[in-house]
């Protein structure tokens, strides 16, 4: 979708030339008014968007292995055992909690890709109490989804690349992935990257190597040269620059934008 909600936020600060440096970014009250506001935006456009809302409202089936979502087993055991009673056994449904068992996959769908790691069953649970005030204020569940999903772009867990693995010199799988996506594609992790992060396959044999390889023929590996060259070698400086027009009289706009394609393009063929 033609979204670009960071159009509306306030320079980050640079440290050795790059932009995304932790150590001198900061969380200001005007950023994270404009965090609210985007993620208010970008859900209720893509809502609006037919593809888009079937997609979010079915998701697929999750890759991600159970241990992480650190459920209790005997609560699963409890669920199952009532799957299989009569209708007849069963107590009467309860209109909030069939609700909130058709949110939960969506939610966690939606989490995981965000979070760029397994969300755990502790924190789908808390968005789900969006689901559930908007169900007590005669509203509907997809309103309650949706407010979920804004609080989700509006986590620390969306907006900062959190790093476990790193206290212990190693990290996890899904925070490799991450570190490629955002480095090759400055995005998130693709279906494929975050499938082999949840098998624990990414580190396997060739794995890696191949991953690194399809990324960059991938179109979104623009972005290694667009981002990260043009903070490197600050070609991304050019756009502001105007030189002396005595001393240079040849330069022109068209000059200007050869000389940033010229550098993207070596790049990319280089990376390829």
């Amino acid at each position: 979708m033609d979204l670009c909600p960071a159009d509306d936020f306030p320079a980050d600060d640079t440290g050795h030339g790059f932009d995304n440096n932790g150590d001198v970014l900061s969380l200001s009250p005007i950023l994270l008014e404009k965090y609210l506001t985007a993620a208010e935006r970008v859900v209720e456009t893509a809502f609006r968007d037919d593809a888009a809302r079937r997609r979010f409202m079915n998701p697929p089936e999750t890759p991600v292995p159970l241990a992480y979502r650190k459920i209790v087993l005997p609560e699963r055991d409890h669920i199952r055992n009532r799957l299989v009673l009569s209708k007849d056994d069963l107590p009467p449904a309860d209109p909030v909690e069939e609700e909130r068992q058709r949110a939960y996959p969506i939610l966690m769908a939606f989490a995981d890709r965000a979070y760029r790691r397994p969300a755990t069953h502790d924190e789908v649970s808390r968005l789900l109490r969006f689901v559930e005030d908007a169900i007590r204020n005669g509203e509907s569940t997809e309103h309650g989804i949706r407010v979920s999903f804004q609080a989700i772009l509006c986590s620390p867990q969306f907006l900062f690349r959190i790093e476990t693995g790193a206290e212990h010199d190693r990290v996890n799988d899904f925070e490799l992935a991450t570190r490629l996506s955002y480095f090759l594609w400055s995005s998130c992790p693709d279906d494929e990257l975050f499938a082999h992060a949840a098998r624990g396959t990414l580190r396997q044999g060739s794995n890696l190597v191949r991953q690194v390889r399809r990324m960059l023929r991938d179109p979104k590996s623009r972005a290694l040269a667009e981002n990260f060259a043009g903070q490197w070698l600050q070609t991304r400086g050019l756009r502001d620059l105007t030189p002396d027009r005595t001393r240079f009289p040849d330069f022109d706009e068209p000059l200007r934008s050869a000389m940033i394609r010229e550098t993207e393009t070596v790049l990319r063929r280089d990376c390829a």
